[in-house]
């Protein structure tokens, strides 16, 4: 039984939080340029909340708040989508990906929008190792969902105990893809206090943990 390897994309196969910051330091230079000595007081604030953070909406309606009417929606996914635009083809994750797709098989499960998603991965190098790319924007539907997870199931023709999802989420990767009876594997990127419940069957601290644990 081959086992197929559910990756999340946002902060498992890059880092997202460190694009947001990257967006929100130009916005904030082009919004207000005068207060330029504030605004590392804000991005730290940012930081702070990183995790309350979905989309371009969100951050738009957060930065709103520290300076109301300087900031648009246009303006921040403008920012964002050109930031996307610049990402490049990360040698170790081509590396460990080309070795896992000799012996697993791969998909893509991810939330977020169609084009925004796919322009990641495309840009990644990714995009033609999954055999499926699965996105809520598609789909409509979103993990936690247990719906989702058995639609990938679907689409991948494999049964629950051949599923490992990989990601950095506890309640949308861990907790959901645990619902659904898989092997869950929960990329650590950041410290954290809180005990994650479900436990996690597996816990990686960096991507490259998954070549000695998927193949080995």
């Amino acid at each position: 039984m081959h086992r197929v390897l559910f990756f999340d994309l946002d902060n498992t196969l890059f880092d997202r939080d460190t694009l947001v910051v990257a967006c929100s330091r130009i916005v904030l230079a082009q919004s207000q340029p005068e207060l330029q000595r504030t605004h590392e007081a804000v991005i730290g604030a940012l930081i702070e909340q990183l995790y309350t953070i979905r989309d371009c909406r969100d951050l738009t309606r957060w930065l709103q708040q520290r300076c109301p009417g300087r900031i648009t929606f246009d303006q921040v996914e403008a920012t964002y989508t050109a930031l996307i635009e610049r990402l490049t083809p990360a040698a170790a994750v081509i590396s460990l990906f080309n070795d896992l797709a000799a012996c697993c098989r791969l998909a893509l499960l991810t939330n977020g929008s169609q084009a925004r998603q796919r322009l990641k991965i495309d840009r990644l190098g990714l995009a033609s190792y999954f055999e499926a790319v699965l996105i809520s924007g598609e789909l409509g539907m979103a993990k936690p969902e247990l719906r989702i997870f058995l639609h990938a199931q679907e689409q991948m023709h494999c049964a629950p105990d051949a599923c490992v999802m990989i990601g950095d989420d506890l309640t949308n990767d861990i907790a959901g893809a645990a619902r659904a009876g898989w092997t869950t594997c929960w990329f650590a990127t950041k410290p954290s206090s809180a005990h994650p419940h479900p436990e996690p069957y597996i816990t990686i601290r960096q991507l490259e943990d998954c070549r000695r644990i998927f193949l080995s």
